[in-house]
């Protein structure tokens, strides 16, 4: 049975200065007709500007938490966003955003799991500037889901070292959002060398310490936490996007 970690008694992330975030917007979005996913409007606005939008926030909140705790020393990093966009198409759009932009270096749209190795390849080679700090987590979000669940970044860094989250909400897990060690990254791309594509598949086939985090399955849980789950919804098809919040 899966292990779950509670948003209301997540701890504090020892290291949020050493997190990288990677919003995952680059798919072939056949589901929707082949539209590029993150210039979809939802709301009034695209789903990649509501997506970083939260994310930031999350993790700009979770920064001068953080510094509070370490005010009489400590490691400072430079006020940069540690957040990454996966994106395939309408490249300049996305640069306009502010943040880096890194497109896959596999052919074909193969599938998040590419674009998380990647970017994670960007990284590794210096290709993101010096500025940005030592990165030992890597947390996923993908586009498609523009109602950021309240504390989620804070949520996915709960996890020991060794551990490799999926976000759990609505009954189910959700592969695409990923907490995972940097050390991870060695099984992943080896999955993907294989010819294989499954955020899931990989999972299952390495022996990683998994976790399901989120909301848990609890019947008890409160009206706020059902209104958590029944909140986060993943936009597939051209009719999602008239679903309101």
């Amino acid at each position: 049975m899966p292990c779950y970690v509670d948003t209301a008694t997540a701890a504090m992330p020892a290291n949020i200065t050493e997190v990288g975030i990677i919003i995952l917007s680059g798919g072939q979005g056949s589901r929707m007709g082949g539209v590029d996913k993150g210039l979809c409007i939802y709301q009034q606005t695209t789903l990649i500007e509501q997506v970083l939008a939260q994310l930031s926030k999350q993790y700009r909140q979770l920064r001068r938490t953080d510094s509070k705790q370490k005010k009489n020393g400590g490691r400072f990093a430079p006020d940069v966003l540690p957040i990454f966009i996966s994106a395939n198409r309408n490249i300049g759009f996305y640069e306009q955003l502010g943040q880096p932009v890194i497109s896959d270096i596999y052919n074909d749209f193969c599938g998040p799991l590419a674009g998380i190795d990647s970017v994670i390849n960007a990284y590794q080679q210096g290709w993101l500037g010096s500025h940005h700090n030592k990165i030992t987590r890597w947390i996923t979000y993908p586009v498609d889901s523009p109602l950021v669940p309240e504390n989620y970044l804070q949520t996915m860094l709960a996890l020991t070292p060794e551990q490799i989250g999926v976000w759990h909400a609505g009954a189910r897990d959700h592969y695409a959002n990923l907490s995972m060690a940097h050390t991870a990254v060695g099984s992943l791309r080896d999955y993907l060398q294989q010819g294989h594509r499954s955020i899931r598949g990989w999972l299952e086939s390495s022996e990683c310490a998994l976790q399901a985090v989120g909301q848990s399955t609890n019947n008890n849980r409160s009206a706020k936490d059902s209104n958590a789950i029944n909140s986060f919804v993943n936009l597939n098809y051209q009719a999602d996007l008239a679903i309101k919040a």
